[in-house]
């Protein structure tokens, strides 16, 4: 720097010959003894000693997250956290998005740095939109990002929580046919396939059971695969032909969020139970006596005779019809796409509505 022509102000660089790697977590100080730096054309004025303390940290310490915590998040196209340092990417590593506590999308971790400044977290590719009231979190696991000159300094594990606030309705991943509606069981079980017509993937846990019905008793558990047949999703879930007891009645249940939609705003599927093994469950009626058709989300029943009982059911057991009929046709409207269950006096349909 100079003034008036004159220089009034200059810089000591002190570099070694190697380079230092220091042991993180420490604290360090450098020291320049007195006499080592002049004034440039003044050699008997010199510096005093000067000594300046530094620490190379264990970690990247803090990690402030881009929405606040408990806050309400109606749409977002990246959620991530900055840190104190430049950061780098770490390769594989996975950031995760979880809905009401169970993890359903992982994401290449997003990372970026500016002027003493990092950041790493999940890009959405699109503005996401986030289901009113439902609780999500981002989940940034140990050893995500590095610092960007020490790949041994990393993040500790880091997590925001935060709640959906997009109003408007979401349709509900729902199988819209099964493999045992066509191939009944009664003393064994193995592979049972489950239609989508929508993409799908897997959560980061996914699970299917098989259980004794009334007894609560999970007699198997399995990990379900997804294959496309036909434009078709396919969600298969190999039971290895376990042995069913006749007198017993089993269930099989896709917990709720084991699959979650491939593209677009995060939608999962409601817990589904199917009944198998039992009469009480799906049965197959033939030489229905009344006529039953269905298109663009309505189910039509014809010659139905007065004082019918007519309930409409979703494949997890939700009621949304009940009414006891006066002669003629009877039109339901259905508020999703999907099978159903249509019970006309006790006798039992499966109705696909497409």
């Amino acid at each position: 720097m100079t003034k008036s022509g004159k220089r009034i102000q200059g810089t000591a660089v002190i570099t070694f010959e190697s380079p230092l790697l220091l042991p993180k977590g420490k604290t360090y100080h450098l020291v320049v003894p007195e006499g080592v730096i002049y004034r440039e054309g003044k050699p008997d004025i010199t510096n005093e000693k000067l000594e300046v303390e530094f620490s190379v940290p264990s970690t990247l310490g803090q990690a402030t997250p881009t929405v606040e915590e408990g806050s309400v998040v109606e749409r977002k196209d990246r959620i991530g956290f900055f840190f104190g340092f430049e950061t780098a990417p770490v390769d594989g590593a996975k950031a995760i998005l979880l809905r009401e506590g169970v993890p359903v999308r992982e994401y290449d971790c997003d990372v970026s740095w500016d002027w003493n400044l990092g950041y790493a977290g999940i890009d959405f590719g699109e503005n996401i939109n986030f289901e009113n009231g439902v609780r999500y979190s981002i989940q940034l696991p140990a050893g995500s990002t590095s610092a960007l000159y020490r790949t041994d300094i990393v993040n500790e594990e880091a997590i925001v929580n935060f709640i959906g606030g997009y109003t408007e309705p979401v349709k509900p991943i729902q199988y819209t046919w099964c493999s045992l509606f066509d191939n009944h069981t009664t003393d064994v079980l193995g592979e049972v396939k489950f239609y989508y017509d929508r993409p799908i993937a897997l959560s980061a846990n996914p699970i299917i059971k098989l259980n004794i019905e009334n007894e609560n008793l999970t007699v198997k558990e399995v990990v379900p695969t997804i294959s496309e047949e036909n434009g078709d999703w396919v969600l298969t879930a190999d039971f290895e032909n376990i042995p069913l007891i006749s007198e017993k009645g089993y269930t099989i249940i896709i917990p709720e969020g084991t699959i979650v939609s491939k593209e677009g705003d995060v939608v999962v599927n409601q817990r589904n139970v199917m009944e198998i093994g039992s009469s009480s469950g799906i049965v197959e009626i033939e030489n229905r006596e009344v006529s039953i058709n269905s298109a663009n989300g309505v189910i039509s029943i014809g010659q139905i005779f007065k004082g019918c009982n007519i309930k409409l059911f979703s494949l997890d057991g939700t009621m949304i019809y009940n009414t006891k009929t006066s002669e003629g046709n009877v039109s339901i409207s259905v508020p999703t796409f999907g099978v159903y269950l249509l019970s006309i006096n006790g006798k039992t349909y499966k109705i696909a509505v497409k």
